[in-house]
């Protein structure tokens, strides 16, 4: 009977010992896989820090290149704009000028506010054509050239004559006649001198009282109008 009750404890004695063995290897085994997790996890938040970083990095770059493309964007149309009011300076103030004929000495075919574009450059007109000049005062008047350097000016009761041949004019209205205080005729032009006569032949602001107009008070050549009415 007591060898029995040995053998029982032995047994009971080895299997306490399994079981206390087993339980350390399974708590040895849970503390490994928790550690190894928290290693990954550490892992895994290294490298999610590292991609958010790089992210954040080209955020930051590509709102860098978009205020540097809006800046030359800008840069440029600023360049154009100066471009521009250049050529607008050059062209107004050296190739053409913009005047507002007034009143009605020009009509039918300039009336009054018209917008007058007059050619600079070439002054070399001919009879017949309408130019833009200032008169002594230097109010800037329009008038059409009827005869230029060396020709013989005329006027009597029959009308306007020139080198001897009276003129059929169809752009003109109104007698063409002297007026009192002006100049007299008949009247040789001078270098570089052109008789100027509004089509509206009652006026009398032209060279039958201002006298020949002189290349150097020619602005320039009538070359386009914009009819006040087309506003």
């Amino acid at each position: 009977m007591s060898r029995e009750n040995d053998i029982e404890n032995m047994d009971t004695a080895i299997e306490q010992t399994a079981a206390a063995s087993g339980q350390t290897e399974a708590e040895a085994s849970l503390g490994t896989v928790t550690e190894s997790d928290v290693n990954a996890s550490e892992e895994s938040g290294e490298k999610s820090g590292e991609k958010s970083g790089k992210k954040n990095g080209k955020k930051s770059k590509k709102k860098k290149s978009g205020k540097n493309s809006l800046l030359l964007d800008l840069l440029s149309f600023i360049i154009r704009i100066g471009w521009i009011l250049l050529f607008l300076v050059v062209l107004l103030q050296v190739v053409c000028g913009i005047t507002v004929n007034r009143g009605e000495r020009m009509s039918p075919m300039f009336n009054d506010r018209d917008i007058v574009v007059y050619y600079r450059l070439d002054k070399s007109v001919n009879a017949r054509e309408v130019i833009v000049f200032e008169d002594d005062s230097g109010n800037v008047l329009l008038g059409r050239v009827v005869a230029k350097t060396g020709d013989t000016v005329d006027i009597d009761e029959r009308g306007l004559k020139i080198n001897g041949y009276y003129q059929t004019e169809k752009y003109a209205h109104g007698d063409t006649v002297m007026f009192e205080g002006g100049i007299a005729f008949p009247l040789t032009l001078g270098e570089e001198e052109y008789f100027v006569l509004c089509d509206d032949r009652s006026n009398s602001l032209d060279s039958r009282t201002l006298g020949p107009v002189p290349f150097a008070r020619m602005l320039g050549r009538v070359m386009l109008q914009i009819r006040q009415r087309d506003f």
